[in-house]
């Protein structure tokens, strides 16, 4: 994958809910200043809205995403995801 980066790739997100799956990866990711856009890939991920309603974007395994349904808690283990 390939991405253009303004800043640091880290989960401001570590817990919530997943409110959306997506095959693919974002065009486009922003944190306030910090904004990254991403090139064509294709990945597994989820989208997880936590308790303060911030949300994020997360790539997982394909047998993660597979288990992840929508409305399912989700806590980010950086060994095993990748923030966007």
């Amino acid at each position: 994958m390939a991405a253009l980066l303004s800043g640091c790739n880290s989960a401001s997100v570590t817990s919530g809910i997943v409110t959306q799956k997506m095959y693919g990866t974002p065009t486009s990711v922003a944190f306030g200043p910090i904004s990254i856009t991403l090139l064509s890939s294709s990945d597994y991920c989820l989208l997880v809205t936590d308790a303060e309603g911030k949300s994020q974007w997360f790539v997982v395994s394909e047998a993660e995403y597979k288990a992840t349904s929508i409305g399912m808690e989700f806590i980010y283990n950086r060994k095993k995801h990748r923030a966007l």
